[in-house]
């Protein structure tokens, strides 16, 4: 209001008439001017009555009108904030150049691809059948069946807990027991790897029952549920093949009708048949080492005449995942993961030859196999890469 009495005050002559509000007689009196007459720019002083119009002449409404533009207008300029200053943080900040450099613009050079370091697989966790039936009349003995759910309900040891060694780990009131891991006796480096977990969190007493299930219904044991037939034995699929490949506490035997692996199993070891005595043979070169299971390489007819069917496992979708429907001597309790030529009585000579050590087998196809290796070098050349970098200028 102050401001609006100033702007009144500005250039009007001196004793000049007030305009009133329509109807209303021109007002002289209500300012008191400081000087007598015509004094331009004299500044005037006085009292604004209510319902009075505040002006003059056009000449000065045109100049208040102006003036009190330019002060609107500096006062909002004024009370604009500044733009915010960058963190200190950005003052170093070098701005992003528009050309790339020679050096950036260099071709990069792919990394050699590295292992994931992991856990060593502790093969002293093994125990057969037999010693798991010791165990299983102590009361301090629990049994962890690692498999599926849906595997798990349709059979499975009495006592046993559907478990994952992860979930083991969480359950440390378990430490003081004699833990036993239970898998479907394929690609058990996972499970052995599990133990060395679990003991070096605390749980010292755990075990692996060798061989898995398939095992234990093969030598006699007892179960809850409908387990499958015991004649049958799971063959490896691709998927499998390269991880048991991987484990070097297996023996990978290669049928001489089937070098056309060999190439992608250097670490396997070639034997003329599939026959009881090159299978013992191979057995004892290895000595004492570590001996997880024996992976058998053949083709379909080394392998015996019995029915081929789907099966359910880790590569149940492949067309090269097969089961075969061995051959033996009745009343005799087939391992389930025997192998045989045609004439039964070698199966069973197998059998007790290697046991309790498992015996797996192959007979899918050499591209099979070549497109699943191709597939998980590919996966560990992306993890030793990491994150791709686009390059300068991309």
């Amino acid at each position: 209001m102050e401001k609006v009495i100033a702007l009144f005050a500005i250039s009007r002559p001196v004793n000049s008439p007030i305009v009133g509000a329509p109807g209303e007689p021109t007002r002289p009196d209500t300012i008191s001017p400081t000087a007598s007459g015509y004094a331009q720019g004299s500044p005037l002083t006085g009292v604004l009555l209510p319902g009075i119009n505040i002006l003059g002449t056009n000449r000065c409404a045109r100049l208040r009108l102006l003036m009190l533009g330019f002060l609107v207008f500096f006062n909002v300029l004024a009370q604009t904030p500044s733009a915010p200053m960058p963190p200190p943080a950005f003052k170093n900040l070098q701005p992003a150049a528009s050309e790339c450099k020679r050096q950036d613009a260099a071709p990069q050079t792919e990394p050699k691809p590295t292992k994931v370091d992991t856990v060593r697989p502790d093969l002293s966790c093994a125990i057969a059948p037999t010693e798991l039936s010791v165990l299983l009349k102590r009361p301090d003995t629990v049994l962890a069946d690692i498999r599926p759910a849906a595997d798990y309900a349709a059979y499975h040891i009495n006592g046993a807990m559907n478990l994952t060694a992860p979930a083991l780990r969480s359950k440390r009131f378990l430490k003081t027991k004699t833990v036993v891991l239970i898998g479907d006796g394929l690609v058990e480096r996972e499970l052995y790897a599990d133990c060395a977990r679990l003991k070096a969190s605390g749980f010292k007493q755990t075990k692996v029952l060798r061989g898995g299930l398939p095992v234990w219904l093969s030598s006699g044991q007892a179960v809850l549920g409908r387990p499958p037939d015991t004649t049958k034995t799971a063959l490896l699929g691709p998927v499998e093949l390269w991880a048991e490949a991987r484990f070097d506490a297996n023996l990978v035997l290669v049928s001489s009708n089937r070098k056309d692996l060999l190439h992608d199993l250097p670490t396997a070891t070639t034997i003329p048949d599939v026959n009881l005595a090159a299978v013992q043979t191979a057995i004892k070169r290895r000595g004492k080492k570590p001996l997880a299971a024996v992976v058998l390489v053949a083709a379909t007819p080394e392998i015996g005449t019995g029915q081929i069917s789907r099966h359910s496992g880790m590569d149940r979708r492949n067309p090269d995942y097969r089961e075969v429907n061995l051959a033996g001597t009745k009343g005799q309790n087939l391992n389930s993961t025997a192998l045989t030529t045609d004439a039964p009585a070698s199966l069973t000579n197998l059998r007790l030859a290697i046991s309790p050590v498992p015996l797996l087998a192959y007979t899918g196809t050499a591209e099979a196999y070549t497109r699943q290796l191709a597939q998980q070098n590919a996966i560990w050349t992306a993890l030793a890469r990491g994150p791709k970098k686009p390059r300068c200028g991309s």
